[in-house]
């Protein structure tokens, strides 16, 4: 009997969650197809059906998440308030999402931590600095309509104004994760409040 495109997709996303668990437990260096194979009740044969290699699945897991993001920053988007309200919104949900989605935060884990240092994963980093430039561009236009109705203070770049946004959201995702240092209640909103006040007026 011929498998159907929808057990195509079942496998291959089961595949997926057997691999994202297998690298949460022992690591990206130490995960190996055989293992994820194993415990998805597999054949290696099977995996390599829908996977090339290990930095593949990855790719795809890293992929995946990064859709999921961009939607869920577009559910947080509000229309007719001010910039500055609209990045809080954004920044605090991501957060909150982080710290209430487990397979969120797993990725997110993988992402901090074994990116680096990988010659296998180089696709994965040039995928994930291809996002974070398509970010700072947007945030660039957001703050150049903010500069230019005097919303920002004066002398401060719209780019230079991104990058700080950029740079304090990955060191928020980067303490919760390691450090779970701040509430994700009112705290997380005050740390958010600081950043957007030294940038707007």
């Amino acid at each position: 009997m011929r498998r159907t495109n929808e057990d195509a997709i079942l496998t291959r996303q089961k595949l997926l969650e057997t691999a994202l668990e297998e690298f949460v437990r022992v690591g990206y260096e130490r995960a190996t197809l055989q293992q994820i194979a194993q415990n998805a009740g597999m054949t290696r044969g099977a995996v390599y059906h829908h996977f090339a290699s290990k930095a593949q699945i990855f790719s795809e897991l890293v992929h995946d998440t990064s859709q999921e993001l961009d939607a869920l920053i577009a559910q947080l988007r509000v229309q007719g308030v001010s910039a500055q309200e609209q990045l809080r919104y954004v920044l605090v949900g991501i957060i909150r999402h982080l710290a209430k989605d487990s397979r969120y935060e797993a990725i997110a884990r993988l992402i901090l931590l074994e990116t680096d240092g990988h010659s296998d994963l180089e696709n994965v980093r040039k995928t994930l600095a291809a996002r974070r430039q398509r970010q700072k561009q947007q945030l660039i236009q957001l703050f150049t309509s903010s500069q230019q109705r005097g919303e920002l203070y004066p002398g401060l770049e719209a780019a230079t104004a991104a990058e700080a946004v950029l740079i304090y959201q990955q060191n928020l995702h980067r303490h919760w994760i390691s450090f779970r240092s701040f509430s994700t209640g009112q705290q997380l909103e005050d740390l958010v409040d600081i950043l957007l006040r030294g940038i707007f007026i």
